[in-house]
């Protein structure tokens, strides 16, 4: 029977996860889940009701490393309660986080959910909206990180910053594979590609939709006379940060309790330390 995993990728979304969940699946003693990338097995609304023989058949389970990629993991306050059911199955499990300067991880995930169809909203409404927090939190990540402190102890935790992985992919996983125990010499030829970039995302037309529903999402957005006529750019999200201070400080904050837990610094993220000529 195949073992289960024993390290996590858990987040955050659009921080570069899709791209780090490749990179190290091309490492020789490291296994990624099959069949999909995204099992959200913890995530109890999802998938925790499918049972561990499920959970167990994304894996033959042949490398000394065996890991999965859900970003959902970190949505604490849309999904409570998955460090505590991580920790029950795997409480020897190892966990990588991924981040990135806040804003720009927010305005990646608006094109990714209009995209998708699961956000309507104009970007600004979205960040005045009641409901916001469900967004916003996912870029605290040192609040999400807590809900996992009280369950491991910070060493079984690595963050990865996302800036650093597309600037040097190769000397960013170096530790990344140290503190999963596997080769941290390893390199290949497509650490340093982008995977699931926000920049090719469009919207259907409604003609679009409904030729989508007839004939599916991938023929319609591969097929490039379909995807020119039936689709529209989505407009790049803005945001005011004088206008939004109240968010920029919030990111702030938790940007530096970030800094105090992992011991590096994150100023190079200028939307919320602007440097001179950037803000």
């Amino acid at each position: 029977m195949p073992a289960f995993p024993n390290f996590l990728v858990v987040g955050a979304m659009k921080a570069g996860t899709y791209s780090l969940h490749h990179y190290l699946h091309s490492h020789p003693q490291i296994e990624m889940s099959q069949k999909r990338k995204e099992v959200n097995f913890f995530v109890e609304e999802l998938s925790w009701h499918r049972g561990t023989d499920w959970y167990r058949d994304f894996w033959i389970g042949n490398t000394p490393m065996r890991g999965e990629s859900s970003t959902r993991y970190s949505m604490r306050d849309r999904y409570p309660g998955v460090p505590a059911r991580i920790r029950s199955l795997l409480p020897e499990v190892r966990l990588v986080y991924a981040v990135r300067d806040p804003i720009a991880r927010l305005m990646s995930q608006y094109v990714h959910d209009y995209d998708d169809n699961q956000e309507h909203r104009r970007f600004e409404d979205l960040l005045l909206a009641p409901d916001r927090q469900l967004t916003l939190s996912i870029g605290c990540y040192h609040y999400q990180l807590q809900r996992y402190l009280e369950c491991f102890p910070a060493s079984a935790i690595r963050v990865v910053c996302f800036e650093d992985l597309i600037a040097d992919a190769d000397r960013t996983l170096k530790p990344v594979l140290e503190f999963l125990g596997v080769d941290p010499e390893f390199g290949h030829s497509d650490w340093g590609a982008v995977h699931n970039d926000s920049g090719d995302k469009c919207r259907e037309t409604p003609a679009g939709r409904v030729v989508r529903k007839l004939i599916g999402r991938r023929r319609l957005r591969r097929t490039p006379l379909l995807r020119k006529t039936l689709t529209r750019p989505i407009p790049t999200p803005v945001f005011d940060a004088q206008r939004h201070a109240d968010i920029v400080g919030m990111y702030r904050a938790d940007a530096e309790r970030l800094e105090t837990f992992t011991g590096r610094s994150f100023r190079h993220w200028t939307s919320l330390w602007p440097q001179p000529g950037t803000g």
